[in-house]
């Protein structure tokens, strides 16, 4: 029963580098794209998550006991429910209708110099 308590230890400080790969590279290129799909609270919501996780993650993996430990500490819990959050937000974000995206006004014509044959100096 000790081996399938570590386990499950040792898989949720797998889950938390997951969520911040996948939370980050979200978050990250809604920023580069410029909240065209995803709302800028989101994404910055997103990237602040990712490295969270990454460093409950990482620092969980070393201690046993502490507010850091997989197994009884308080931030992998937080780590979790910041996942939660993140996946209504997300859901939510990518179910709704998109936003109507307005086109750029054309630029103004250019004006082309036409020579007339015999009129040119």
């Amino acid at each position: 029963m000790l081996a399938l308590w570590d386990l499950s230890v040792f898989g949720y400080l797998f889950f938390l580098v997951g969520l911040s790969v996948l939370a980050g590279a979200t978050g990250a290129l809604g920023i580069r794209a410029g909240a065209q799909a995803v709302p800028s609270l989101v994404c910055f919501y997103s990237v602040i998550l990712a490295i969270y996780a990454l460093v409950v993650g990482l620092v969980g993996a070393f201690s046993e006991t502490g507010a850091f430990s997989p197994s009884d500490g308080v931030l992998g819990f937080i780590a979790l429910l910041g996942f939660l959050v993140w996946l209504l937000a997300m859901g939510t974000t990518l179910v709704r209708e998109p936003r109507a995206v307005v086109p750029a006004p054309p630029p103004p014509a250019q004006r082309e110099s036409v020579t007339v044959c015999g009129d040119a100096e």
